[in-house]
């Protein structure tokens, strides 16, 4: 055995040793795991270049969302069970609509918001409580057919179809049909 395939054989001694010692670690060792994909909500609402994030993440324009923030402050939208003062109205506000609007689950939306787990819970009842109570004076259909007129062409305009007052375009919902469809 030369030297080499000597220092060989050591090397390959020392990751076994590596790995063994790495994978005999227990469970009840304690870990920290730190994130760093806190967004800063603060720089959102302040700059005007980041326009495009609303839509993408809250289904709904800065405009819009500011508009929704204060109708829901006149509303009584307290937050009593969500007493910590660190986070804006606006944030909290915010990670409720960030929960609405997204696939995932109060964990991802509590790790993006800086916020905790229970906390993002507490903000999401509140809101949607809110939004409940005042649907019926918020939504409304029309009762006449000149209402209706109205609402088809709205929607040919943002739309382009004609004689439709709504649909599903799988923009918000997911719908199961084929390719060319």
């Amino acid at each position: 055995m030369d030297r080499e395939d000597v220092l060989l054989l050591f090397a390959a001694l020392i990751a076994n040793v590596v790995a063994l010692v790495a994978c005999s670690r227990h469970g009840d060792e304690v870990l920290q795991r730190r994130t760093v994909t806190v967004l800063h909500f603060e720089r959102l609402l302040c700059d005007s270049t980041c326009e495009g994030w609303f839509p993408q993440h809250l289904r709904c324009s800065k405009v819009s969302f500011l508009a929704i923030a204060k109708l829901l402050k006149l509303r009584g939208i307290l937050f009593a069970n969500a007493v910590v003062k660190q986070h804006s109205y606006e944030i909290k506000i915010a990670a409720a609509f960030y929960f609405f609007a997204s696939s995932g689950g109060y964990r991802e939306i509590a790790t993006g918001m800086g916020m905790s787990k229970s906390y993002v819970i507490d903000i999401v009842d509140e809101v949607a409580r809110v939004l409940y109570l005042v649907s019926k004076e918020v939504v409304s259909f029309s009762r006449d057919l000149d209402g209706w007129d109205a609402v088809q062409k709205d929607f040919m305009v943002r739309r382009g179809y004609p004689g439709v007052v709504g649909a599903g375009d799988g923009s918000l919902l997911q719908i199961d049909r084929p390719e060319d469809y």
